[in-house]
């Protein structure tokens, strides 16, 4: 019996916790699976996280195009109902024809490239603030945590999920981001 009470306990502190952290229960309304199978179910409740910024470590040219590839096929399944996709950048890493191999609709995807890293920023925040949006990709050198914060309160409005590319590992800061991810090949 007390083994139970215990458990009862844990499991409240637990959904207590990722709710203080942002993740809502699993419900019939907000179960949404995109199809990543086991990354998917490495996060709480079994659900990517939408709505949301995600930051993309990529400290080589080999981890660039394996980031890249990742995320060709995550926009493929975040865009298939609704929506496309800003990738916002002053140096585009991205090959656009290479999409066709994860199945990526080309007019999906707005490609917007811009001579400084602040107009990057500045881009994504406002178009993470378009709710017709299925996601924003901005590629940057650094971010702040206030940088990423802006970022973050935009989504939280629209619902749009965000990805954050950062190039250079030596600005490496804290910042907002529910998940950050580093692909290699």
């Amino acid at each position: 019996m007390m083994e139970k009470a215990k458990a009862a306990i844990i499991n409240r502190l637990q959904k207590d916790i990722l709710r203080w952290q942002g993740f809502n229960p699993a419900t019939a309304d907000n179960h949404r699976r995109i199809g990543l199978g086991p990354i998917e179910q490495a996060f709480p409740n079994g659900i990517f996280p939408t709505g949301t910024i995600h930051e993309m470590l990529c400290p080589t040219a080999e981890g660039s195009a394996a980031t890249c590839g990742f995320l060709a096929g995550l926009l493929t399944s975040l865009s298939a109902k609704e929506g496309v996709c800003l990738w916002i950048s002053t140096r585009r890493k991205l090959f656009p024809p290479s999409l066709n191999a994860f199945n990526a609709e080309a007019d999906r995807l707005i490609f917007i490239d811009l001579a400084r890293e602040r107009d990057v920023l500045w881009a994504a925040e406002e178009a993470l603030k378009c709710e017709g949006l299925a996601a924003v990709i901005a590629e940057v050198d650094a971010i702040t945590f206030a940088q990423s914060r802006r970022l973050q309160l935009a989504v939280e409005s629209s619902k749009v999920t965000g990805f954050i590319l950062r190039n250079n590992l030596k600005k490496l800061s804290s910042t907002i981001c529910v998940a950050r991810w580093q692909i290699t090949p």
